[in-house]
C-alpha cells in the first residue's frame, strides 16, 4: 500500500530487518507497525526495505544471555522516540510523504 502510494518498489526485506520486526514487542500495535512500514518505504533505496527500528528499540526487547531485561523510564523512551524521529527526518531530508 505504501510503496504504491509513494511510487517506490520494495523487492527485498533483509533477514536482519525481518528478525528485528519479529522480536519487537509492538507496544503501539498495528498503528505502530503501519508507521514503521511507511517510514521504511520512505527510506528505501534500490528496492531494499531498511530497518526503521532504532537500535535502542530493538535492544529493549532482545533477550540477553541471562534472561533479564533492562527497564527504561518513560522519559528515556520519550527521548529515544524523539531521537528516532529526528534521525529519520534527517535521512529523508525532512521530506515526509
Amino acid at each position: 500500500m505504501f510503496s504504491r502510494r509513494m511510487g517506490k518498489q520494495v523487492d527485498k526485506i533483509p533477514p536482519e530487518t525481518m528478525a528485528a520486526f519479529q522480536s519487537y514487542s509492538w507496544p503501539g500495535n498495528i498503528r505502530e507497525l503501519q508507521n514503521l512500514v511507511e517510514r521504511a518505504v520512505i527510506l528505501s533505496r534500490d528496492g531494499q526495505f531498511p530497518n526503521p527500528l532504532h537500535k535502542k528499540q530493538t535492544e529493549l526487547v532482545m533477550p540477553s544471555l541471562h534472561h533479564t531485561r533492562t527497564v527504561y523510564s518513560s522519559k528515556a523512551l520519550e527521548d529515544s522516540d524523539r531521537g528516532l524521529i529526528l534521525d529519520t527526518l534527517e535521512q529523508a531530508s525532512w521530506i515526509v510523504g
